[in-house]
């Protein structure tokens, strides 16, 4: 448990799956944000192997996609002291290299820009499915995930 506390605490965190287009373009930056020391854990929707990084969690049950309202696939999520602070989703070289504060993040040649695409923790039968799978209530836990995506856009104190 401590360990998931952990990935959560300070710096970055993605969710990925392996049949995006975007996803398998920014497997280097991911890879390079690894080696920084930046990102702490990379959540792949698809395959547990993808990325091939030391960091990657196998999300293939959707739970913690879900849970953090992720609606497009590559999602980069910054967290201090265990509270998400912003993320950006898809790809824009400029805002990645800004957003993790990286100006070398990735080669002058590197595409700029790649569209996300759609999260599969967006399925309408995820949260009936979650809740029948588990004694927890996932119900506050998507309203959770919306408040803070609230939060974020400045809605919410």
């Amino acid at each position: 448990m401590n360990a998931d506390l952990d990935i959560f605490s300070d710096g970055y965190v993605a969710f990925v799956k392996e049949d995006c287009p975007t996803c398998l373009l920014i497997e280097p930056v991911l890879s390079r944000l690894s080696e920084l020391g930046q990102l702490n854990a990379v959540f792949s929707q698809d395959n547990k192997d993808f990325p091939s990084l030391d960091i990657t969690i196998d999300d293939s049950d959707l739970r913690l996609s879900f849970q953090h309202g992720i609606e497009t696939v590559p999602s980069l999520l910054k967290f201090q002291d265990g509270v998400e602070v912003g993320r950006i989703v898809g790809w824009l070289k400029s805002e990645w290299e800004n957003f993790c504060e990286s100006p070398d993040l990735c080669s002058e040649s590197f595409q700029d820009f790649s569209p996300g695409c759609g999260s599969l923790s967006v399925s309408p039968d995820l949260p009936l499915r979650l809740k029948r799978d588990t004694d927890r209530d996932w119900v506050a836990v998507w309203l959770n995930s919306q408040r803070q995506k609230m939060r974020l856009k400045g809605c919410m104190n």
